[in-house]
């Protein structure tokens, strides 16, 4: 009983530590806000309506920095949520009756998904960061080889228009991603909590 009692607790408060932290999604949505400002910016430079360069205006509205923060805590988090699974999975090993429990099902299921939400997550922040910085390279050839509002700046401007758009939008399936792997999380807390303490797997 008190191995089942230390799993549980370990185990359990690992995946509510996981479950209930709002870092990431507080820096993604930080970012996310950013980039749909510099979407703003770039349109009222292409339209004529701000003058100036857009290098004016981003290190106010840079969203890298905090897609970086929310990347390393995901990853961090990531890492900690598949070791919690693996002490789940050995302990299942070592006790059969375990894995023949309706909840054990359930179990794996919240893992999966939660370890596949977190994948997608990093994923669209990873693709987030790249669009991110393609936007500021297309900026850059239009402003170095294009005078303003010719058609070649024209084309690269509204090229930065629509990478800014892409950047906003991972960095919204990112958001989305991180709140399904913690509700997938926080089932697994009374999942496991369950199936350990109340000896169900004999």
């Amino acid at each position: 009983m008190a191995e089942r009692r230390e799993l549980a607790l370990v185990v359990a408060g690992t995946f509510a530590a996981i479950g209930t932290r709002t870092e990431a999604t507080e820096f993604i949505e930080r970012a996310r806000l950013k980039l749909a400002v510099r979407v703003k910016v770039l349109r009222k430079l292409l339209a004529g309506e701000l003058h100036g360069e857009v290098f004016d205006f981003d290190d106010i509205i840079c969203p890298l920095p905090m897609l970086e923060r929310a990347r390393g805590v995901l990853s961090h988090e990531a890492v900690l949520h598949g070791k919690a699974g693996r002490v789940v999975c050995l302990y299942a090993h070592v006790h059969p009756g375990f894995q023949d429990m309706p909840e054990w099902q359930g179990c794996l299921d919240d893992h999966l998904f939660a370890t596949e939400c977190a994948d997608g997550a990093l994923c669209h922040l990873r693709l987030a960061m790249s669009h991110s910085e393609a936007t500021l390279d297309a900026v850059r050839v239009a402003g170095a080889s294009f005078l303003p509002q010719s058609a070649g700046w024209t084309a690269w401007m509204t090229e930065a228009v629509e990478l800014a758009r892409a950047a906003t939008f991972h960095a919204g399936m990112a958001r989305q991603e991180t709140r399904h792997m913690r509700r997938a999380v926080l089932s697994e807390v009374f999942t496991t909590w369950r199936m350990v303490m109340l000896g169900l797997g004999g």
